[in-house]
This record gives C-alpha cells, sequence and structure tokens, in this order.
C-alpha cells in the first residue's frame, strides 16, 4: 500500500492566501488604529477559543486512548468480516484516521462515531479523509446513487465499508475501455 502524499497547497490554496494577505494589507493601510486594535483584539479571541478547543478534544482523545490501553489494527481488523473486507482498505482507514486525530497510535475501533467520538468534522471528512484513503486503496471517490452508504458514513466501520463498496480505479479504467 503506498504512503499518504501530504497535500499540496495547489492554484487554489495559493490564491487564498494571496487574498487574504491584500486584505490585510488593504485593512492595515486604510483602518484606523481603532478599527486594528478591533481586529487585532477578535483574531486573539479567535485563537483563543480555538486553542482552548483543541486542547479539551486532545485531553478527550488522550482519556479515550487510555481505557483503550492494549488494543491494536488486529483487534479494529476483527470487526470486519475477513472474506468480505479489502484488508487494504481496513488498513487505510486505521491508519488515514490515526493520522487525522494527531495522537500516536490512537486505538481506533470499528464502533467510533466520527464526529462524536474521534471529532472529526464531516467536511474534514469529505475534503481531506476520504480523498487520502482513496489515494491509498485506489478506490474512486465516485459515488454511484446506488451506493447503501451514500450520505451514511458516521461510524469507522461504516468508513471501512464504503470504500470497500467502491470500484478501484483501475475498474472505472477497463469500464471505459470497453
Amino acid at each position: 500500500m503506498p504512503k499518504r502524499q501530504p497535500p499540496k497547497l495547489g492554484a487554489m490554496g495559493s490564491l487564498a492566501l494571496l487574498a487574504l494577505l491584500a486584505a490585510l494589507l488593504y485593512l492595515a493601510h486604510r483602518a484606523t488604529p481603532a478599527q486594528l486594535a478591533i481586529a487585532a483584539g477578535l483574531c486573539a479571541a479567535m485563537w483563543l477559543w480555538a486553542l482552548r478547543s483543541a486542547r479539551r478534544i486532545k485531553r478527550e482523545l488522550q482519556t479515550l486512548a487510555s481505557c483503550r490501553a492494549g488494543e491494536s489494527i488486529c483487534d479494529f481488523a476483527r470487526s470486519f468480516d475477513r472474506r468480505a473486507v479489502d484488508p487494504w482498505v481496513i488498513r487505510a482507514v486505521y491508519e488515514e484516521l490515526q493520522r487525522e486525530i494527531q495522537l500516536d497510535s490512537f486505538p481506533v475501533r470499528a464502533s467510533d462515531v466520527l464526529a462524536k467520538d474521534l471529532h472529526i468534522d464531516p467536511d474534514e471528512l469529505d475534503m481531506s479523509l476520504a480523498p487520502a484513503i482513496a489515494a491509498r486503496t485506489g478506490r474512486t471517490l465516485e459515488i454511484a446513487e446506488a451506493h447503501p452508504y451514500r450520505g451514511k458514513v458516521l461510524t469507522a466501520f461504516d468508513l471501512v465499508l464504503f470504500f470497500n463498496g467502491q470500484p478501484s480505479c483501475g475498474d472505472k479504467l477497463q469500464r471505459r475501455a470497453a
């Protein structure tokens, strides 16, 4: 299985950073000292709130990890039918969830609710996590209307079964050639 490739900033990301820089330069040039002080205060308050929230989430995840001491990917894999689920999908989902959580060797369980237990935002799932899993497993992200997990991925178990039901990129190429 290929290692995860770090995402690149890309043209849209570069454009967004350039627009943010232009807005900051405009604000610094046109704003009064009182407006700058208010903007700086709001930015500082948002930064402190985000920092406090991140620390709270990290403590919750560390507590959860300590309750699961000794569990590993083997325990996660036993939650699935070995004959029906691709082991690469299981491994890719497990490792990408660990990477997303940003805790060393966090023992993910198949029953973990992504948003509630693991604090993974649904947008993060769509924008970062799913493309990384798809790339590592060689599966496509094109969702067929008949896919049973379409719009219903809530747990790590659902995420594995979603990707297991996706066609591989090779299958997609074979269908187009036919």
